[in-house]
């Protein structure tokens, strides 16, 4: 999993022994390349898992067009975390800034 080359990663991830605590680690990974994160995303079953959504929102190198659509999914304490993390993309944070002000009436 930690394997550079993403043909590796990518390969791992059609393991079916593989755990969604291994996904979480995968996503919450800086190094990543964002094709392994667009693969994670087209699975449902790991979509479930909010540690998982919520590690690929907060990952800098999520594409925003992957990320932004998930913003909506994530609790509203998670979202004042995004608003302020200069590491995400500016989208995200738009994003999660108007949904936390939208929640907050």
């Amino acid at each position: 999993m930690r394997d550079t080359n993403k043909e590796v990663v990518l390969t791992v991830l059609d393991n079916p022994k593989i755990t969604e605590t291994e996904i979480e680690i995968i996503t919450k990974s800086r190094s990543i390349s964002d094709e392994v994160l667009r693969k994670i995303t087209k699975k449902r079953e790991w979509m479930k898992n909010y540690a998982i959504l919520c590690s690929l929102v907060t990952n800098p190198k999520t594409p925003p067009s992957i990320a932004v659509p998930l913003v909506s999914e994530l609790k509203t304490k998670d979202l004042a975390v995004i608003e302020h993390n200069r590491n995400i993309p500016e989208g995200v944070r738009v994003t999660a800034k108007k949904l936390l002000k939208a929640r907050k009436g």
